[in-house]
């Protein structure tokens, strides 16, 4: 066996890992032990090793009364015990004997370098550590992976489980079941009226039954209580972000507040029946409550229960040389050691996405660690996900702030304004769009002018167009709005689906509904084929084009259309918008837009936005 410490050990180790299993297949060495000074970089390790039968085994270097040893864990209960070691903010000799069932402490030699000839690389980590000058001197050599391998050790085995959920109950009195069904239909009431129509109340009852059925209830009331809360505590929420603004659910809840059925969104994009996997809310807080927010669930749920979410801030070019500068070192010995070292972590942070909540202690599952007074995961949110647990993105939108600053001054209501508002249109058409959101880069400011939106649907389209992939069908879209009667269609079938963007995919909903229509599959099987697209599953998309061409075929449409339809739409796919999240980001652009047209004074005197005037279209100043 080889004991191995990562990049994840910041600034003691120069082994990237990726490159040290790789380094470990090439030598045939089949049993590695990771032994970080932390647990970070864990889930990555096992499912690497698994991949290229290499047999991992799980460890770490403990700080035991100030004394440093490394716990190998000889089984899942040794897994479990580290986890609660390392998440405590100090190890004495006592904690450790009684919590140390299932570890054995490792006296043997660790890997901090790949190969030889990067052996000074863990001087200079040292030096840039303790901000000391850089002599030259290698002090430690045999640290390389050829130097240390075949280490005998006991037989260990620690198996990671993944895919179960480990969802907290919302705290409430009776069936949560039967609340979350009246909340909805209590919600359809105040959002339609008190007649909905056949349609409103199908979709209602379709996605209740499949919320039901993936076991989502729960999720659906916990951030439904924390969007209630931030409302009545006069918290500004945003209308929504991503796919979650194509369930109805969210927007009876007034989770969200986009009308899915207006627009056209889908619900399989956000929850897909046949995919398990976690609903992902992501909702904006004004930035000025949105710890007040996070405050509420960390309250609510319990410190033991909840953890912010780790991320790790990376060394790149520039830092570097900075850094290397520091400690002495000249720019030719610099590049070498950029090349070596950019990309690897350097500092804990905390991510922007917000809570992860448990049902159980939270290192019943995962292991935490205190950061700046503030108790983070020590897996970052992919991981996090791989090992059930739920993360509640709680988001800061400046613009959110600055847009209800503004409307609180000019005394208007902002999330009632007209959507139809000619003037406003007009304004985005001239290309007046400085400060406006997502729309005043110079690309997109003169895609408008050509386009001359009248709706918010032209804006929804405008912000989805304005990417790789779909740019490409800019010049096409444009010309078939302006004269529909150059717009051509492959098969009737698509009319429909492609009528509102002149001929043109723009959308991932659009992609799902011509799978959906033209080859008979479900949403659920459509987004799961959209999903492959999107990250190039080649095995599976093979087996899918066959599969299209068939269900096609069923509905009368021949491979001189189908074949090229697949290979255009999975093209596509790799680069296509989600309507749902452009949808979101639309209103929001709409709504600063309207502020800038009927309260200019004003709405460039806040905050941020003052100061603005004399800056062009060319500063994208607004990133949601």
């Amino acid at each position: 066996m080889i004991f191995i410490k990562t990049e994840y050990s910041l600034l003691e180790s120069a082994c990237k890992l990726e490159k040290a299993i790789e380094k470990c297949v090439k030598l045939n060495i089949k049993e590695v032990a990771v032994v970080d000074s932390n647990l970070f970089g864990v889930v990555k390790f096992y499912e690497l090793c698994k991949k290229n039968n290499i047999k991992p085994n799980i460890g770490c270097e403990l700080n035991i009364d100030g004394e440093k040893k490394i716990a190998i864990c000889k089984n899942n209960t040794g897994y479990q015990n580290l986890i609660k070691l390392i998440s405590l903010d100090y190890i004495s000799h006592t904690i450790f004997q009684k919590s140390n069932f299932g570890l054995i402490i490792a006296n043997v030699p660790v890997c901090l370098c790949i190969e030889e000839e990067d052996t000074y690389l863990i001087d200079v980590l040292e030096c840039m550590k303790d901000g000391i000058r850089f002599d030259d001197k290698i002090t430690r050599k045999d640290i390389h992976i050829d130097k240390i391998r075949d280490i005998p050790f006991e037989n260990c085995d620690v198996t990671l489980n993944f895919g179960n959920y480990h969802l907290p109950k919302f705290p409430h009195e009776g069936d949560n079941t039967t609340y979350f069904k009246k909340l909805c239909k209590n919600g359809m009431l105040k959002r339609y009226g008190s007649k909905p129509t056949e349609s409103q109340i199908k979709r209602l009852m379709y996605e209740i039954s499949v919320i039901e059925k993936m076991g989502f209830i729960d999720y659906f009331l916990i951030v439904w209580d924390y969007v209630k809360y931030a409302r009545e505590n006069k918290i500004p929420v945003g209308v929504g972000r991503g796919s979650g603004a194509g369930s109805i659910c969210a927007y009876c809840l007034g989770i969200t507040g986009i009308d899915p059925l207006k627009y056209g969104l889908i619900f399989e994009r956000f929850l897909n029946p046949e995919r398990i996997s976690m609903p992902d809310f992501d909702i904006d807080f004004c930035i000025n409550g949105r710890q007040q927010v996070i405050d509420y669930v960390i309250k609510k749920y319990g410190s033991e229960r909840t953890a912010q979410i780790l991320a790790l801030s990376t060394m790149s070019a520039k830092t570097l040389r900075r850094d290397l500068a520091n400690i002495g070192m000249n720019m030719f010995e610099s590049e070498k050691v950029i090349e070596k070292l950019d990309g690897f972590p350097r500092h804990i942070s905390v991510h922007a996405a917000g809570v992860a909540i448990t049902d159980n202690p939270t290192t019943d599952y995962i292991p935490t660690i205190l950061h700046n007074d503030t108790r983070l995961t020590q897996f970052d949110m992919i991981d996090l996900e791989k090992c059930g647990l739920v993360k509640m993105d709680i988001l800061g939108l400046r613009n959110l702030t600055l847009i209800n600053e503004c409307a609180l001054k000019v005394g208007c209501d902002i999330n009632n304004v007209p959507l139809d508002d000619k003037a406003v249109y007009a304004m985005l058409s001239k290309g007046n769009t400085q400060a406006v959101f997502q729309l005043e880069s110079d690309g997109v400011t003169k895609l408008l002018m050509k386009m001359q939106p009248t709706s918010l649907e032209d804006i929804i389209a405008c912000i989805s167009l304005y990417r790789p992939g779909p740019m490409d069908s800019i010049p096409i879209y444009l010309q078939n709005r302006k004269n529909p009667k150059l717009i051509r269609y492959k098969h009737p079938l698509l009319e429909p689906i492609l009528k509102e963007t002149f001929g043109c995919v723009v959308y991932q909903e659009q992609v799902m509904e011509i799978f959906r229509v033209l080859a008979g599959y479900s949403y659920g099987g459509a987004d799961l084929v959209r999903r492959a697209m999107a990250k190039r599953k080649k095995d599976i998309l093979s087996k899918e084009k066959e599969r299209f061409i068939y269900g096609c075929k069923l509905n009368n449409i021949s491979e001189t259309v189908s074949v090229p339809l697949f290979d255009e739409l999975e093209k596509f796919s790799s680069y296509a918008f989600n309507k749902s999240h452009a949808t979101c980001y639309a209103f929001i652009a709409y709504q600063t837009a309207y502020l800038k047209y009927y309260y200019r004074k004003e709405f460039l005197a806040t905050d941020e936005f003052s100061g603005l005037s004399d800056i062009g279209n060319e500063g994208q100043i607004f990133i949601g």
